[in-house]
């Protein structure tokens, strides 16, 4: 079996050569684009950090129009040139210059239209745009294209909403779960949405497979679980799985924020303080710390549950509280989000 050796020893020469080194390499046929791709980017967004973002897009272009003028590409030296494309892209939406990201996705799109990443790039520079309905245009295609992108169906149903499309907000959140019976999160909107539009319509079993869910939960699924679990008034039940995962994982602070709002509903307010110093304790008193965590709080729980906590934890800077943020821009997500 040949040494492992070698290959740390090239490995290690390439990550010594500069951007332009590198793309030289790719151009002589000396290494394949996907051998160095990681270190092309790192070595062009550090060049951007340092002011070099001219320089580096130079090597880009040039990188290329190599493949641009290769006839007869198979299919590794055309998914090659659309990664490519993406990332001048991804650059020039780093910088706002939208016009020309979309320009270089509209390129990826042109060189191979059966990949999800340009059609989610354009829809992210979209919705920095304001430009929601070609953001859904796009975000559809990619959906098409990787039906397993759940966060694309999410981001869907929230553009649906906000153009007041109801029945196609209902219709991403159910192609999702057709997709992913237990989606934890595409289960909790769907709960939300009947609740909006239709407050007669029986919950009850979307609901059960939230709480039956496998315990093996991430941050925001885990605060799903609790809004539901209170939800049904099964107070002890929760407290006793939100105990016994602080125990076993005592890094999770939303576990306190957790808490301490289960205990004010069974009015506990004693163990309520108690769980709110422990969550101020663990982040050091640091106050952006605890904003982001009534942040993710606040948008399963909502302002007014925020708000009960909020005075008891001293939130100074109004101006901070979670309601009054921007929303973040999609994220291509296709894998299970980290635990918490």
């Amino acid at each position: 079996m040949p040494s492992a050796a070698p290959r740390k020893k090239r490995k290690e020469r390439l990550e010594q050569l500069t951007l332009q080194q590198l793309c030289s390499r790719v151009i002589r046929y000396e290494s394949p684009f996907e051998d160095v791709e990681e270190l092309i980017e790192n070595n062009a967004y550090a060049a951007c950090d340092q002011g070099g973002f001219d320089a580096a897009l130079r090597q880009l272009r040039r990188l290329a129009a190599f493949f641009e003028r290769m006839k007869n590409k198979n299919e590794e030296q055309v998914r090659d040139l659309v990664d490519i494309y993406v990332f001048i892209g991804e650059m020039f939406q780093c910088y706002e210059k939208f016009d020309e990201s979309i320009e270089w996705f509209r390129k990826a799109v042109a060189a191979c239209d059966l990949r999800p990443e340009p059609y989610h790039s354009l829809a992210t520079t979209y919705l920095k745009l304001n430009d929601t309905a070609d953001a859904v245009k796009c975000l559809e295609q990619e959906v098409q294209l990787a039906p397993g992108n759940y966060f694309s169906y999410l981001t869907l149903a929230d553009l649906y909403e906000s153009q007041g499309q109801q029945e196609k907000a209902e219709g991403a959140l159910r192609r999702l779960l057709e997709r992913d019976p237990g989606n934890i999160q595409g289960l909790h909107r769907l709960i939300r949405h009947f609740e909006r539009v239709d407050p007669r319509a029986d919950v009850e079993l979307l609901r059960r497979r939230i709480i039956t869910a496998g315990r093996d939960l991430n941050k925001v699924e885990l605060i799903i679980w609790t809004y539901h679990m209170v939800r049904l008034k099964r107070y002890k039940d929760a407290l006793k799985y939100l105990t016994t995962l602080e125990d076993q994982s005592p890094e999770v602070t939303i576990v306190h924020l957790l808490k301490a709002y289960v205990y004010g509903e069974i009015d506990d307010y004693a163990k309520k303080r108690l769980e709110l110093a422990k969550l101020k304790s663990k982040n050091d008193g640091r106050e952006i710390f605890v904003i982001n965590k009534l942040r993710e709080f606040e948008d399963v729980f909502g302002m007014e549950a925020v708000q009960r906590l909020s005075a008891r934890l001293v939130i100074a800077d109004p101006a901070a509280r979670p309601s009054e943020r921007e929303s973040p821009a999609p994220v291509y997500a296709t894998t299970k989000e980290r635990k918490p």
